[in-house]
């Protein structure tokens, strides 16, 4: 038998230990792209959310309730201080009459 003890502190900071290791998941998943680009001497990283559902929906087991946007925003801004960090929505061509929104977060270290 396990003989761990789970305090009422313990247990009650779970939901938030999870969403931060979520988060920090999260960016593990870019964070080597990004340092690729500022070392190319790219000033900003766009990281795109729709990516990321896409992958969630086709995983199994399904994955637990999605991060919110101001999640994300939090934890980024908390991995990246000093830069800007903000939600974006922007109208992309992707071909004659034919346009994608593009939903991310922006980092820019400029």
């Amino acid at each position: 038998m396990n003989s761990q003890v789970f305090s009422r502190s313990y247990l009650q900071n779970k939901p938030e230990e999870e969403k931060k290791f979520r988060i920090s998941s999260v960016i593990q998943s870019f964070i080597h792209q990004l340092v690729r680009d500022a070392e190319a001497g790219k000033t900003l990283y766009f990281y795109n959310i729709e990516q990321r559902i896409r992958a969630c929906a086709t995983s199994y087991p399904p994955p637990p309730p999605p991060l919110t946007i101001d999640d994300l925003l939090s934890g980024f801004r908390e991995k990246f201080p000093d830069c800007l960090v903000s939600y974006q929505e922007n109208w992309v061509d992707v071909g004659t009459n034919m346009r994608h929104l593009k939903k991310g977060i922006l980092i820019d270290w400029s």
